[in-house]
């Protein structure tokens, strides 16, 4: 992982999240097929913008003004910002992930690794229109539940 620092440091905060007790590899020749691995870089950078944005809405899901009408514009955003992504991602537009884009140039990207990612994005866009589905329907929150 001594590539580059880049590659360091999205170790490093991984490594972090995940409150591992080491949060660097030694340098050691049998361990350079992790850096030689095609994507596995450019994998790791997409997936610290998905848990990072996934946490962004965790926190806004659990603020002290947080209901279901609340609740479920932010989820409505959420899900609008994935398929958006998706969309950005199928042009081959890396900018929606900031460390993605840090490490690969649009004209770059490998096509299993686009697929890849549009396909991890529609994945996580489906549970939350399946969950979500009768308030989408009705447009407002039922009658037994705003009081009303």
């Amino acid at each position: 992982m001594k590539v580059s620092a880049l590659n360091t440091r999205l170790f490093r905060e991984l490594c972090q999240d995940m409150d591992a007790n080491h949060t660097a590899l030694l340098f050691h020749t049998q361990m350079r097929w992790l850096s030689k691995e095609e994507g596995f870089v450019a994998q790791m950078a997409y997936l610290a913008d998905i848990f990072e944005t996934l946490n962004e809405l965790d926190k806004k899901l659990q603020g002290k003004r947080s209901n279901v009408n609340v609740n479920t514009g932010t989820i409505n955003a959420f899900m609008a910002k994935l398929q958006l992504w998706g969309k950005q991602m199928k042009k081959g537009n890396t900018t929606f992930s900031q460390r993605l884009s840090d490490i690969i140039d649009e004209k770059d990207i490998k096509n299993p690794l686009k697929e890849g990612i549009i396909t991890h994005l529609d994945h996580l866009v489906l549970p939350w229109y399946q969950h979500l589905r009768h308030f989408n329907e009705a447009d407002k929150v039922p009658v037994y539940l705003s009081g009303g």
